[in-house]
């Protein structure tokens, strides 16, 4: 099994913001997408995207400290691994 990041920054109106982003061991990046959908929902997963390994960007580092992308960076294939994290907003 191999590590991957699904995450997923949504905006439709202008008025709010839905940030959400999985890093897990899947076998493929259909895998990936498929817990992605699980843990968030079937919704999400339509504009996620799907990357192998830890990705730091955006929006994995606006989700997770250094410290615990790191500390994922550190235990990779050690440990079995989980990090999720959602953040939404609307001023509507």
């Amino acid at each position: 099994m191999k590590l991957w990041t699904v995450y997923s920054d949504y905006c439709a109106t202008g008025e709010g913001r839905t940030i959400h982003a999985l890093i897990t061991y899947a076998e493929t990046k259909e895998d990936a997408l498929e817990k992605f959908s699980q843990t968030f929902d079937k919704f999400w997963a339509l504009g996620a995207d799907v990357e192998e390994g830890i990705v730091k960007n955006e929006v994995t580092q606006y989700l997770f400290s250094d410290k615990v992308l790191e500390r994922v960076t550190e235990i990779e294939g050690r440990a079995n691994i989980k990090l999720s994290a959602e953040y939404h907003f609307n001023f509507s």
